[in-house]
């Protein structure tokens, strides 16, 4: 029984100091925002990476998504002789809810890796201690640039997803013979406000800097080797797809509530 309570203990402190790490993490990012030198190519280059890289898996899961969506909604709504409202009922879901999430979780999953076992492999093999002694701040020159560029494309990338979604969406509508294109794209989209948009918009910016901010933390946190950088990259990935979901339902239960 001492043994148990013992190793209960342990897990906690280590809880309890990871999250002190990541808070003082956190609090180093953000004052480098407000710092000079600014890295512009470092920005434009890492935008490079996670827009247009990115740009065609999420068209092309916006399109299986949109399609997916609008036919497990038709055959819902067949049973109730409703489905003149597919579009009404669809235009919703895709901007606020599937879109900003299935955007996150694409774009994680390429990129959440890739930024972990990069930033740890520099880790591990110094060269970040090489940066601090050339006198240069590896939060502002690695990491910064990445939070900036997840500002701007995660959004860019979720209403590309959001297009892509309703198109297919649409096009499912007119195959079924329930309604044409250009009419399911009109009821879905009178049926999202400019609230809508801008609520979709602030969950995009929210997944971003959760996914990259974690993603960089992990990076520079790895230690023991190449094991390690594939521990770090592995556990960068999997808590970015848990901490999307625990945002998307955190950010989802605020905003139904007003």
């Amino acid at each position: 029984m001492k043994q148990i309570f013992f190793e209960i203990n342990n897990r906690l402190k280590l809880i309890v100091l990871e999250l002190q790490e990541l808070t003082l993490f956190i609090g180093r990012v953000i004052r480098s925002l407000f710092r000079r030198p600014r890295y512009w190519k470092d920005l434009f280059d890492h935008m490079d990476i996670l827009g247009v890289g990115s740009i065609v898996i999420v068209l092309i899961a916006g399109c299986c998504v949109g399609a997916i969506i609008s036919m497990e909604t038709l055959f819902q709504l067949r049973s109730y002789g409703a489905q003149s409202f597919l579009g009404r009922v669809t235009g919703d879901s895709i901007v606020r809810g599937a879109g900003p999430v299935f955007t996150a979780m694409i774009v994680s999953s390429r990129i959440c890796p890739a930024t972990a076992a990069e930033l740890g492999s520099m880790q591990v093999s110094q060269q970040i201690d090489a940066l601090v002694t050339m006198g240069i701040d590896p939060i502002r020159k690695l990491i910064t640039p990445r939070i900036i560029a997840s500002l701007f494309i995660y959004p860019a990338l979720t209403c590309a997803h959001t297009v892509a979604a309703l198109l297919s969406g649409g096009l499912v509508a007119e195959l079924s013979g329930e309604l044409t294109l250009m009419r399911f794209l009109r009821e879905s989209l009178a049926e999202v406000s400019s609230g809508d948009l801008l609520w979709g918009l602030m969950k995009a910016v929210v997944f971003g800097l959760v996914v990259v901010t974690l993603a960089c933390y992990s990076g520079i946190r790895v230690s023991g080797g190449a094991i390690g950088v594939r521990k770090g990259a592995t556990r960068a990935a999997v808590n970015a797809i848990l901490l999307i979901l625990f945002f998307d339902f955190l950010v989802t239960s605020i905003g139904r509530s007003f």
